[in-house]
């Protein structure tokens, strides 16, 4: 990855300098936007952090085989007006030239596809535009009556006439009840995790989402032979897609049902499709973000106190061949599932001792590793990145009163502690989580991308 440092924009030529901050697949794709969508020459800057992942983010820089995409490949296309480009680019150039729409295919490959998609493009409009990659993490947006200027770990500073926060998902947060224990690990995928989980002959995996999931199958893949335990709150272990069935009316789930209204209908909706709650929950996507607006912040809060684990565990699936791999292991006495919480850790003769609180009282179970795959933060009150909590700290923006993503318009527009909305300083993805609610899946991304790039140009 190539590091410029650009002249201030004060003394430059006429083309217009935006800054993108992350180079994942939000901020690969808003590169490619722009790139398509300008009519006069743009100076680009990329920042990204860690040039591997330039174009891939963390869940496509998997190099795990077994990782496969939540979706089917039909649906991943990164262009919302090309819905066959992914799947095009895989027979042509994955090496699948037989691949179908309904296959669930491998996240690597997904990088590579995203990968390649900002090289083209980048490519293609050389001469015209200049795209600038940096490897190196931005700590600052400061702003004057000219420019935006970025502040880098590095102690490099670059201008831009606009800005569009692209940072993707952030790790877990720690339960107070990890704090200072040797053996545990707070990120599922720091470079130590995985090897040290492989040398144990037992572990507890906190928390049973996707996160846990892609832990498990990566450690089956290299014949982990010690035993899994799994716990979360409700118990609930990761669903399975099924094949797509006849498309179901969501009428009567407008735009401004309340709450209880909306669980009264979706309710009524699965019986009348024999229980399929699949399709009930796939029909309902185009209304998610539309309806959350509706909402007023005390139903916002309701859902998220709620309804939300139950939500995001049947709207969030995976492929079969995953789960039903999963389900073998439980079988075969390999994984175990808990309901319950982690009440508290003891360290006993190298091991961890892990008090579980469940509905039928306490238990404990003894581990030599402990990994918390709860899944991203959304609350921006509690991340450690340094960029969010010094645009917190200056009021350049706020969190957003349910806790998850700041404030901004549904467009992407930071607003301020005093509500004022920025006509420099952009963000698509998690960040808008608060007022979007669906905000983290291809989809949404590459529909958010085109728009961002829309606005960063207008």
């Amino acid at each position: 990855m190539r590091k410029v440092i650009m002249p201030d924009i004060r003394n430059c030529a006429p083309a217009r300098r935006i800054g993108i901050v992350g180079g994942g697949f939000s901020g690969s794709l808003m590169v490619v936007q722009l790139l398509r969508q300008a009519t006069s020459p743009l100076q680009i800057v990329l920042f990204e952090q860690k040039g591997v992942r330039l174009g891939k983010g963390l869940a496509y820089g998997t190099t795990d085989d077994c990782h496969l995409l939540n979706v089917p490949a039909g649906k991943m296309s990164a262009l919302p007006d090309q819905s066959d480009h992914f799947l095009d680019w895989v027979r042509r150039h994955g090496g699948l030239p037989m691949a179908e729409p309904g296959d669930f295919l491998q996240r690597r490959l997904y990088g590579s596809y995203i990968h390649s998609l900002l090289m083209d493009a980048v490519a293609t409009h050389q001469g015209r535009h200049q795209v600038t990659f940096v490897e190196d993490e931005v700590i600052d947006v400061r702003e004057d009556e000219q420019v935006l200027t970025l502040l880098c770990r590095s102690g490099a500073r670059y201008h831009a006439e606009r800005v569009a926060l692209a940072l993707g998902n952030f790790p877990p947060g720690d339960p107070p009840e990890t704090a200072g224990h040797r053996g545990y690990f707070a990120n599922p995928w720091h470079e130590q995790a995985l090897p040290a989980l492989l040398q144990s002959q037992s572990c507890l995996m906190i928390g049973s989402g996707l996160t846990m999931l892609d832990l498990v199958t990566s450690m089956h893949a290299r014949n982990y032979r010690g035993q899994i335990q799994v716990v979360s709150r409700r118990g609930l272990m990761p669903q399975a897609h099924r094949p797509a069935v006849q498309p179901i009316d969501t009428g009567s789930l407008h735009p401004g049902v309340s709450l209880r209204a909306l669980t009264r209908g979706v309710r009524r909706l699965v019986e009348e499709n024999e229980g399929n709650w699949r399709a009930v929950v796939d029909a309902m996507r185009p209304l998610n973000s539309v309806v959350w607006q509706g909402w007023s912040l005390a139903d916002r809060l309701r859902f998220i106190r709620h309804v939300r684990p139950y939500w995001e565990n049947r709207r969030h699936r995976s492929a079969p061949a995953l789960i039903g791999q999963f389900h073998a292991l439980i079988g075969a006495g390999r994984v175990h599932a808990h309901q319950g919480r982690v009440q508290g850790i003891v360290e006993e003769d190298g091991r961890l001792v892990v008090t579980l609180r469940t509905r039928v009282g306490g238990r404990t179970i003894a581990v030599q590793s402990v990994v918390n795959c709860t899944g991203a933060e959304c609350n921006f009150r509690k991340l450690g990145s340094e960029l969010v909590q010094n645009l917190l700290e200056r009021g350049v923006t706020a969190c957003d009163p349910t806790g998850f993503g700041i404030t901004v318009d549904a467009s992407g527009a930071l607003r301020d502690r005093d509500g004022r909305l920025s006509s420099r300083l952009y963000t698509l993805g998690p960040p808008m989580k608060g007022i979007l609610w669906e905000t983290t899946a291809v989809p949404e991304l590459r529909g958010q991308a085109a728009a961002t790039a829309a606005r960063l140009l207008a």
